[in-house]
């Protein structure tokens, strides 16, 4: 850092590091001015691990919430589904039991058809067997 009363760049927080002008040759101010710049330093790090902890918690609480926004959009989609499903179901049961009855139609009008053309036939042999007596 620059010792001409002000740093030579911007600290973390865009903040400025204001220093007195130093006197050469004195013990004692090179070690007061090592112990605040170990503070300043101290401070600053303890300002970036703060920031730091709080990108992370920060991330955490965005995984969490992508999590259950997806968990919600599936329970959605699983309901649309469950729905349709089961309208089709219901349709096609609609469309199982019209079939059932016409078949049933069909095969008792053809039971009494084939009934019908029975006694017709018993009725014809009948009148064969009377004449060839």
């Amino acid at each position: 850092a620059a010792r001409d009363g002000v740093s030579s760049g911007a600290m973390y927080h865009g903040e400025q590091e204001q220093r007195s002008p130093k006197v050469s040759g004195s013990q004692g101010e090179l070690e007061a001015s090592l112990r605040h710049d170990v503070t300043f330093l101290a401070t600053e790090l303890a300002a970036v691990r703060a920031d730091q902890d709080q990108a992370v918690e920060t991330l955490g609480s965005l995984t969490q919430l992508v999590a259950e926004n997806v968990k919600s959009t599936l329970q959605r989609f699983e309901a649309r589904l469950t729905r349709r499903f089961t309208g089709l179901f219901e349709q096609l049961e609609q469309a199982g039991a019209a079939h059932r009855e016409a078949l049933r139609s069909q095969t008792a009008a053809a039971v009494a058809e084939v009934q019908a053309r029975s006694q017709d036939s018993e009725v014809a042999l009948q009148a064969l067997s009377v004449r060839n007596e």
